[in-house]
């Protein structure tokens, strides 16, 4: 699931959101094989807007069990869980640790802490940034999720992951 392909599911989405619909809005993932932290984040947006003109919003999950247990693991299901269903007969391998790569989706509300440390040991440890550039780079995703509940006056998703350029064999992050 590619960022381009959730923006255009977003803007269908928003278009549609200003109707009422009594019926069931059925959001089809059962083909993806790839799903990175942008595309998470855009789902859970997608939910919650789809659950404001549809009575029921379900989600069929992928038939890919990795991508699948990606999903869990990420706490996607939990994060849609006030706005869709989503059923499955996999069960999908689910570890509650914490990763030194990745910070699982995140609500970001006027509570949190928007994960500053975990993001930091991972631009730390993954990427060796200095303890500066750690402070800088965490103040503004501090920053930009302090503007999403000030401005939008209503809750984010926040989600990150390292990722390694296989042909360059460079790591790199990928906030969302």
């Amino acid at each position: 699931l590619s960022a381009e392909v959730v923006d255009h599911l977003l803007a269908h989405v928003q278009s549609i959101s200003a109707n009422s619909f009594e019926g069931e809005a059925e959001l089809v993932l059962r083909n993806v094989r790839f799903i990175d932290p942008y595309a998470l984040v855009g789902l859970c947006l997608a939910m919650r807007c789809l659950k404001k003109s549809f009575k029921d919003v379900r989600v069929i999950p992928p038939d890919n069990f990795e991508t699948f247990s990606y999903l869990a693991f990420m706490n996607f299901n939990e994060q849609i869980s006030s706005f869709a269903t989503m059923s499955s007969d996999l069960s999908p391998v689910v570890s509650g640790e914490m990763s030194d790569v990745l910070v699982k989706i995140t609500q970001i509300g006027s509570d949190n802490n928007f994960q500053e440390e975990a993001i930091g040991a991972i631009l730390n440890n993954q990427l060796n940034f200095s303890e500066e550039d750690v402070g800088s780079y965490t103040t503004v995703v501090s920053e930009l999720c302090h503007n999403i509940v000030d401005h939008s006056e209503d809750t984010g998703y926040l989600a990150v992951q390292r990722y390694v350029n296989h042909s360059t064999g460079r790591r790199f992050v990928m906030i969302a």
